[in-house]
């Protein structure tokens, strides 16, 4: 009996005990839904980062995802050398590398419940962590069993290459809040750049859509993803995301910019067209705002000595103007000018002589070295003749090939100047390494004939210590002389072709030598050599082809020249006189409400009268009158009323308002430019900017001289042609 009560009482502390652990697992489990669910992150890596989820029961088995070689999406675990997932087999990930870390709160591995052995996974919480659906639709939902890691399928726990594992092996999966990893597209803004430099607004992306904040290392300012430049050296941008509640944080992304240097430009005035003989000198006067030393290149006849230009004959020239920056500043933009030269060069011509003939070309410190060449069988007997340049040396024209003697065969010719002016000319090179070197030379240096075949060319003709050779990599082939590195080495220019001939001018003789009105004068003049003759003027006049018109009184000098060609050397400028004796007109601004006698108007509408006024903000205008109002132009394309003060322009005399064409007009097609103003224009006055308003005419239309056109307030055809009021102004 006592026995009984004994193990009542031991089942009712037992029952006891049980109620009070129970009560003790409800009071924890409250507890633990009270606190907050664990976050966790993918992070894309090439093994585990710090943070990485490993199974419940082995921290070496971290939890990892990534795509097979067919692009099939595993989970799986770590084995530390790749990603080994699971297909009811095995599946390895090897590409797109993502650990699952922890980002908040503490990792949660659950047990279901109604399992029938501990293998099952039962029934399991809402909260589980998918990693992503197979190929074939199965969501892969993360557990854990023996230590490995692998997805639910069948109620089991599907593990890649694990094996050993039995019923008894308890499987739990993982439970919380999985955030998606993002990455950020951060496109280059540009490596390299100056000072001071546009803004640049940086236009990173994440791929989650969320926005993209930066942060710089290094000279500049950053306002928001706006960065402007304020010193050289190198900034570093970085690009972060820090994701959200469904993404997890983005790697940095890190471009680099060279703040090189500050900005330069370069200033290169016009080059003026070079004349003389050559060789002709022209300084170059481009210069940077850096202050640092101005690059030049040059093309055509000319090469250069530093900043100086040496003009060797006549044609077009382009000079570039570079700089190409330093430490501090970045390489400047290139500028191109181009000039016309008539500079008179040589021309030679190679004759065939037993001899030096009386003008043979000769060595320019060795006046007994005539130029020569000849065909030569260097190559042997059989081998075809070659053409080599040299010097006479009494009896035989002599050359070098490599460094070896070569005596020219027959036919031989000599190098002879065949026009009169400047002889020879022999030029130094540039860029040279030492003075023995031929260095750069000009577009017309002279070559010594045909291509050598085996040595390329065609090879300029050179001169070192007085004897004469052939240009080959930049040094002079010269037959059987020592030469050193302190010896100059001079280059022939000029061309080789026909002698130019002479031509004259034959100006006609004007019809009148004293002129005592205005009209327009015809003009003749031919050139021998049938090439077209140019007219110049200076004086009160003006030129509009071979039509003098004359614009005032005073002497009117008229110049007829014809510049040559490749044939023909320029004419001697010829030139006529005209005394204009005629008076001006006078003008005079009168006050009126409307045109007074004697208003003058457009050369081709009397009705529109010259007119000036003020328009509402006292701004003065030169129009004309439209009946009521007079009407300018603002030089903009805009019509200006002017009601105020209004005045009209009037001749004072006899002689009527004249209107003649400027002269110079550049673009084919464009009657209505202006061109070159001629002499005692008339000014309507000042614009507010300050601008004189020369009067002028089109269409019909007045206005004033803006912008080498003729602004007036109505729309006008730029077909027609501008014309220019000129005389006299009292008062002016």
């Amino acid at each position: 009996m006592h026995r009984y009560l004994s193990l009542f009482k031991l089942q009712i502390i037992l029952r006891n005990s049980m109620l009070a652990l129970t009560g003790f697992c409800l009071f924890t489990g409250i507890a633990a839904q009270a606190q907050s669910a664990p976050v966790y992150t993918w992070i894309i890596a090439s093994g585990p980062p710090a943070g990485t989820i490993t199974a419940p029961d082995s921290p070496n088995w971290s939890i990892c995802r990534g795509t097979d070689s067919a692009g099939h999406l595993w989970v799986g675990y770590w084995n530390a050398i790749r990603c080994v997932g699971s297909n009811n087999g095995v599946g390895v990930a090897l590409n797109g590398l993502e650990f699952l870390t922890l980002t908040t709160g503490a990792t949660q591995w659950t047990a279901g419940t109604g399992k029938t052995q501990p293998s099952d996974i039962g029934t399991v919480p809402s909260n589980t962590i998918n990693a992503g659906n197979t190929y074939t639709n199965v969501p892969q939902v993360i557990c854990s069993q023996g230590g490995f890691i692998g997805f639910v399928v069948s109620n089991q726990c599907s593990i890649g290459g694990a094996t050993g594992l039995n019923a008894q092996k308890n499987a739990t999966v993982l439970t919380g809040m999985a955030r998606t990893p993002q990455s950020i597209t951060f496109p280059a803004p540009g490596t390299s750049l100056g000072v001071p430099s546009p803004p640049i607004t940086f236009t990173a992306t994440a791929s989650s859509g969320l926005p993209v904040s930066y942060s710089i290392s290094g000279p500049g300012n950053l306002t928001g993803s706006t960065f402007t430049t304020t010193a050289p050296g190198t900034v570093i941008v970085t690009a972060s995301q820090a994701g959200n509640a469904s993404y997890g944080p983005a790697p940095n992304v890190q471009q680099t910019i060279i703040v090189n240097t500050f900005f330069q430009h370069l200033d290169f005035p016009a080059i003026a067209a070079p004349t003389g003989s050559a060789p002709v000198r022209v300084p170059l006067n481009a210069t940077a705002t850096s202050g640092l030393g101005v690059v030049y290149g040059v093309s055509g006849p000319a090469y250069l000595d530093g900043s100086t230009l040496i003009v060797t004959g006549p044609g077009q020239i382009t000079v570039t103007a570079s700089q190409p920056g330093n430490a501090t500043y970045a390489a400047a933009e290139s500028f191109q000018k181009t000039t016309i030269s008539t500079v008179v060069q040589p021309t030679y011509a190679w004759v065939s002589a037993a001899s030096p003939p009386f003008n043979v070309v000769t060595a320019p410190d060795a006046p007994n070295m005539a130029v020569c060449r000849g065909m030569s069988k260097y190559h042997g007997p059989s081998a075809p003749a070659d053409q080599f340049a040299g010097y006479w040396d009494g009896a035989n024209c002599r050359s070098s090939v490599s460094g070896n003697a070569v005596v020219d065969d027959n036919p031989q010719e000599f190098l002879t100047v065949t026009t009169p002016g400047p002889g020879p000319l022999w030029l130094s090179g540039t860029g040279k390494r030492q003075p023995i070197n031929i260095g750069n030379t000009p577009s017309n240096a002279i070559g010594s004939g045909n291509t050598i075949d085996f040595k390329g060319g065609p090879p300029i003709l050179c001169s070192t210590a007085g004897y004469v050779g052939w240009a080959f990599e930049n040094d002079c082939e010269i037959s059987a002389i020592t030469l050193n590195g302190g010896q100059n080495t001079t280059f022939l220019a000029g061309v080789i072709g026909p002698p130019q001939s002479a031509q004259t001018i034959n100006f006609a003789p004007l019809p009148f030598t004293n002129v005592t009105g205005p009209g327009s004068i015809p003009l003749f003049a031919r050139a021998t050599s049938g090439l077209p003759v140019t007219f110049t003027v200076s004086g009160p006049a003006t030129l509009n082809g071979n039509l003098l018109s004359i614009t005032g009184s005073g002497s009117v000098v008229l110049t007829a020249s014809q510049a040559g060609n490749s044939s023909f050397f320029a004419a001697a400028p010829v030139q006529q006189t005209i005394l204009s004796n005629f008076p001006l007109p006078i003008y005079e601004w009168m006050p009126a409400n409307a045109p007074p006698p004697h208003v003058v108007t457009a050369p081709d509408a009397p009705n529109a009268a010259i007119c000036r006024g003020n328009d509402s903000a006292g701004h003065l205008w030169v129009g004309s009158w439209n009946g009521s109002l007079c009407v300018g132009s603002d030089g903009g394309g805009e019509s200006q009323n002017a009601p105020n003060n209004i005045q009209f322009l009037t001749t004072q005399t006899p002689t009527p308002a004249m209107w003649v064409q400027g002269t110079g007009k550049t673009t084919t097609g464009w009657p209505s430019q202006v061109g070159t103003l001629p002499a005692n224009t008339i000014s309507g006055g000042l614009t507010y900017s300050g601008q004189s308003q020369i009067i002028c005419s089109l269409a019909g239309y007045p206005g004033w001289v803006d912008n080498n056109m003729c602004a007036v307030g109505p729309q006008a055809s730029l077909q027609r042609i501008t014309t220019i009021l000129v005389g006299t102004l009292k008062g002016q």
